[in-house]
């Protein structure tokens, strides 16, 4: 995530946020689980 935010001239303004889409607790294997990073970026490229 960092190299495509590089690469693409943003900047962040908040912190990553982890989203659990498939959680462990549901009884599958900890190699399918699926979380969603959400990052606030500046509208603004640099």
């Amino acid at each position: 995530m960092n190299i495509y935010i590089q690469v693409n001239g943003l900047q962040p303004i908040t912190t990553g946020y982890n989203i659990s889409v498939k959680d462990h607790t549901h009884g599958i294997s900890i190699d399918k689980m699926e979380i969603d990073i959400y990052l606030g970026v500046n509208p603004n490229k640099l």
